[in-house]
């Protein structure tokens, strides 16, 4: 606010309507001068802390908060640790769209069943969609880098006995895909619509109540359950649902990594 007026009130409501400061004349180019930088640096604080605030509370909204924790420390070695990432998506079949509000209780129902899973494996994290497809992500952490395909794979089969187990009708194809060549990690991570999109491909392609993996995610697996074999991971279903999976996986992947339709055998 530059003014002839210099008495109080006048002051005062220059400041009311969200002035800074005030420069009576006759002024000073100097004084000007400066009193206008002073407030250029005070708006770019404000502006610098703003924006520090807003990345924080993305962080915490989006990664698990250990991983979000030591990005906020300044620690950004753990993300060069590890190159992959697992993205699982499971597409859902078989409500009765006849019947909306049964159709949407099945559907709360399971995925309140999948959320409290989550909730007891720290390594996975819940990608939030719009659509009727649940989804989530591994590998994130540091500490689950090393079998982020295998702790996926592991929920994956409970997202199967889930859907089996309830009286709805209920089924899902479930995909998995593995992001590969992360380069350090933290911006492709942050935004992976496309890997996502391979993951439910992959199981728009598949077969009700299997598994479906591209072959990104099935060749991390086959490097990740090697050093495992001595001490297999508990799952939810028998070791012949995931040799039968790997059988169609393997005849049925395409050059791409994408899963083709499944043959009649």
């Amino acid at each position: 606010m530059i003014s002839a007026k210099n008495s109080s009130d006048d002051v005062i409501k220059g400041l009311k309507y969200k002035c800074n400061d005030y420069v009576t004349k006759p002024f000073e180019k100097s004084e000007l001068l400066a009193r206008i930088n002073t407030q250029v640096k005070l708006r770019q604080m404000v502006n610098h802390q703003a924006r520090h605030r807003m990345a924080v509370e993305v962080l915490q909204r989006i990664l698990p908060p250990a991983s979000a924790k030591r990005i906020i420390d300044g620690v950004y070695d753990d993300f060069e640790n590890y190159r992959e990432v697992t993205i699982v998506t499971c597409v859902l079949e078989g409500l009765d769209l006849n019947d909306p509000p049964g159709a949407t209780a099945s559907l709360n129902k399971y995925f309140n069943e999948l959320d409290n899973g989550l909730k007891e494996r720290k390594a996975l994290l819940k990608m939030e969609s719009c659509d009727d497809s649940y989804s989530f992500i591994c590998g994130l952490s540091p500490e689950n880098a090393a079998d982020h395909t295998v702790e996926s794979l592991d929920f994956a089969r409970t997202m199967i006995g889930v859907a089996a187990a309830t009286d709805t009708g209920l089924r899902v194809r479930v995909g998995v895909h593995t992001i590969k060549g992360m380069l350090g990690g933290l911006i492709r991570t942050l935004c992976p619509s496309e890997e996502v999109e391979e993951a439910r491909h992959a199981a728009v392609r598949g077969v009700p109540g299997c598994i479906h993996l591209t072959q990104e995610a099935r060749e991390s697996y086959e490097r990740q359950k090697a050093p495992l074999c001595d001490k297999p991971p508990l799952t939810s279903v028998t070791d012949e649902r995931l040799r039968v999976t790997e059988d169609i996986e393997q005849a049925d992947i395409s050059v791409e990594g994408s899963i083709k339709p499944p043959r009649a055998v």
